[in-house]
């Protein structure tokens, strides 16, 4: 089953106008964010789940066109691309192939994605494949809560595949002056509509090595992988600055 997640798009510069034939290197970045000086997101019941660790392992990024456009057009002859960038059997958009394990803290890929060749003119959409690979999950997520007066560790882990996408109201424009690509990943409405401190301090949700692993509840606070994955699909928009 994929899921499909909303990021927020942030272009380091960008003003929109019509770009050449060349190429340009971008910083790539992928981070979790919530517009305060501090990470953390809301249950139902307004408990706050801290996040102080998280991280990503994507394999694919993907890049459309505007329709019409194909793909071999954008990619010129004689310029050198990204060692993993490559058309779609359709061209209708690049590919760069992965693994890399991102730092959804830092923003940070690895291997770094810090000097991205990515052919200039406009895009339309992005999406991010994220996939587990043998102890690997697609996505973690661990920070601390207090329901109560103690501080409570807890994580959790999403094992199925998922396709992050998020799609400009507008083309966006890779240029000269676009130095950094942003993908922001808003956590304010993953826990919204979920009791999880209730499940943490009523026994639903076990511990292991001293850590609640909010994947592993029982039936009484059930599927808490699928109400998260649903609540990052619908958060979020495209942002560019």
């Amino acid at each position: 089953m994929k899921l499909v997640l909303s990021f927020i798009l942030a272009l380091g510069a960008c003003t929109g106008s019509e770009t050449g034939n060349g190429y340009n290197d971008v910083a790539l970045e992928m981070r979790a964010f919530n517009d305060l000086e501090t990470l953390f997101a809301l249950d139902r019941d307004g408990a706050r789940f801290d996040i102080e660790a998280a991280n990503a392992r994507v394999t694919r990024i993907d890049l459309y066109l505007p329709d019409g456009e194909p793909c071999s057009e954008r990619m010129p002859p004689g310029e050198v691309a990204a060692d993993h960038l490559s058309c779609d059997a359709n061209e209708r958009m690049l590919h760069l192939d992965g693994p890399w394990m991102v730092d959804l803290i830092s923003g940070a890929f690895s291997p770094s994605l810090d000097a991205l060749r990515i052919p200039e003119g406009l895009y339309t959409r992005v999406t991010v494949a994220i996939d587990a690979a043998d102890d690997t999950p697609s996505f973690f997520v661990a920070g601390s809560v207090a329901p109560a007066r103690e501080r409570l560790a807890w994580s959790l882990s999403l094992t199925r595949e998922a396709e992050a996408d998020f799609v400009a109201d507008m083309p966006f424009a890779i240029d000269d002056s676009v130095s950094a690509l942003s993908l922001l990943l808003d956590v304010r409405g993953w826990f919204s509509d979920l009791g999880l401190a209730d499940c943490i301090t009523s026994g639903a949700v076990p511990q292991v090595d001293g850590v609640y692993r909010l994947e592993l509840s029982d039936k009484h606070c059930a599927d808490v992988d699928k109400a998260v994955r649903k609540a990052i699909k619908d958060a979020g928009k495209v942002h560019k600055k």
